[in-house]
């Protein structure tokens, strides 16, 4: 009996692990095919949708097997049984239980946006109460599970998806829970061919996005075209405390410099005897940030706290605010005797941008003298910059 194998369904099959497909082909070799296959019977022709190892022995060893006929409306419910039947496995690693969940719910989520086929009453009731919350919550009752954790396995399964376009091998690593940080740092990476690389070889997914970073470090020199008056400064400090692996820290992002290093920046040699600098500091480094006011030749005068409206993790508190240092080295008064608010709301948005506001305050009350950005990461006009993420 000869069976049809859809790519569709082969593919959506979890890897049986090696010493699986041993004791497998042990097995039924000892014992033959006890158990039946499962087949889709559609019109006449039959499509293998479960036991694709055992159909593969028995066309090895010419050996004998039963089948099961089940009616499926169309190839999305097969996929769905199969990812069903998938999720009693024995053995499922965190990332393949995700991925299968996920897996399902993308592709109801789908069906349910699918609208072209349905009449102008029907897309009102589907849009109404077919959407992505009542799929994962639909998906979350029939896996005992919550809809945050459907709707994170969705993600997972979308970022496993890219990364299986570009190497299916890093994609299987990651299901079999070779890689570490799978769960937690996946959905926040960039797939990029780089990545998956760095996947491979490092076996750890964060730890894969901070070489890319380091690696691709362009730092660019300070200008020799005179001396600065307004310096604007946000360095990228190192913590010497740890986050959760759940929660991102700078590194996922940009490299860190330790104090020293900071600290070391020839700041001294390109700022005029009387200047003023602007320094962004977070809590938890504000008493190491003031051994860089000192080496860099200023002193501490006053600061701007913004307020960032949302929260961030911290240890001691729930920090939603952070520090704009003000200090200055000989006599650098405001040019522009305007008293603005020292407290700023500000919702934040992108990982560690600062509202162009406060540059907007400089400008106001400095409007004379030759500035420059430390740190930045983007030009400005009438500034020159200095930073390794510039475009």
């Amino acid at each position: 009996m000869n069976l049809t194998i859809l790519p569709e369904i082969k593919e959506s099959l979890l890897p049986l692990k090696d010493e699986e497909l041993k004791a497998l082909e042990r097995s039924i070799l000892e014992e033959g095919i006890r158990d039946e296959l499962i087949v889709w019977d559609k019109n006449g022709e039959l499509i293998l949708v479960d036991g694709h190892h055992r159909y593969e022995l028995a066309q090895k060893y010419n050996l004998e097997f039963k089948i099961s006929k089940r009616q499926f409306s169309n190839l999305d419910e097969v996929l769905e049984w199969v990812d069903n039947n998938q999720l009693g496995r024995r053995n499922l690693t965190n990332e393949e239980r995700s991925y299968l969940i996920g897996r399902m719910y993308l592709r109801e989520k789908k069906q349910g946006e699918r609208t072209d086929l349905l009449s102008d009453e029907l897309v009102v009731k589907l849009t109404t109460s077919s959407g992505s919350a009542a799929t994962a919550k639909k998906i979350a009752e029939k896996i005992n599970s919550s809809e945050a954790t459907v709707r994170r396995a969705g993600r997972f399964a979308e970022a496993v998806d890219k990364i299986k376009e570009i190497s299916p091998e890093a994609a299987e690593k990651i299901l079999k829970g070779e890689v570490s940080d799978a769960l937690t740092q996946l959905p926040k990476v960039d797939i990029t061919p780089e990545i998956v690389e760095k996947i491979k070889e490092t076996k750890n997914i964060k730890q894969a996005k901070r070489q890319i970073i380091a690696e691709n470090v362009k730092i660019v020199p300070f200008t020799e075209n005179g001396k600065y008056r307004i310096v604007y400064a946000d360095p990228p400090w190192k913590y010497s405390n740890n986050m959760p692996e759940y929660f991102s820290e700078q590194a996922d992002h940009y490299p860190l410099m330790a104090i020293e290093e900071i600290c070391a920046l020839p700041i001294k040699d390109i700022v005029e005897d009387n200047a003023v600098l602007f320094l962004w500091v977070t809590s938890p480094i504000l008493e190491e940030s003031f051994q860089v006011i000192k080496s860099w030749g200023f002193f501490y005068k006053s600061c701007f706290v913004w307020d960032k409206i949302k929260h961030n993790m911290g240890h001691y508190n729930s920090v939603r605010h952070e520090f704009l240092l003000i200090a200055t080295r000989g006599s650098c008064l405001p040019d522009v005797p305007k008293l603005f608010d020292s407290v700023i709301s500000i919702e934040r948005t992108e990982h560690s941008k600062k509202p162009e506001y406060f540059r907007e305050i400089i400008d106001t009350i400095y409007p004379h003298g030759k500035r420059i950005e430390l740190f930045a990461r983007e030009r400005v006009e009438g500034w020159d910059s200095y930073g390794n993420q510039l475009s």
